[in-house]
């Protein structure tokens, strides 16, 4: 499958990529990120770098607005990865909120760059919708 898939990409075939992290937090932990991997090798065996249509790519959140007609200033975007879902959010202007419930940590939340770092850090979701900022709004 993988040498089908580069025999594609060296025919001209497009390359896209659902994420390109190296790991997610599984229920053991650290995993695999699957798609990472496979476009790693891809980019390797082909020299062709994916065109990442999933976090921290704002094509998700397009869609969203425009099958909602919510602008992504009116979206809130929860993720346990800084360098990813939260990354997305700031990008597109959306509120980021990041929980500490997958790899990351409060931490590492807060050792981003200011403009890529979560604006809200959770330890939980708990209670979410009972937060002021959600109930009140920002």
């Amino acid at each position: 499958d993988l040498e089908a898939i580069c025999k594609a990409v060296w025919a001209g075939t497009p390359v896209y990529a659902g994420s390109t992290a190296p790991f997610v937090a599984g229920a053991t932990g650290k995993i695999l990120g699957i798609s990472g991997a496979v476009s790693a090798m891809v980019e390797y065996a082909t020299g062709v770098k994916p065109t990442v249509l999933g976090k921290p790519a704002v094509y998700g959140l397009d869609m969203i607005a425009a099958l909602t007609g919510a602008s992504a200033r009116e979206m809130i975007v929860v993720g346990d990865d800084p360098t990813l879902e939260i990354r997305m959010a700031r990008t597109a202007g959306a509120l980021a909120v990041g929980v500490t419930t997958g790899l990351a940590d409060d931490a590492a939340f807060r050792a981003e760059p200011p403009d890529t770092r979560a604006e809200i850090v959770l330890s939980t979701l708990e209670g979410f919708g009972e937060q002021a900022w959600f109930v009140d709004g920002i």
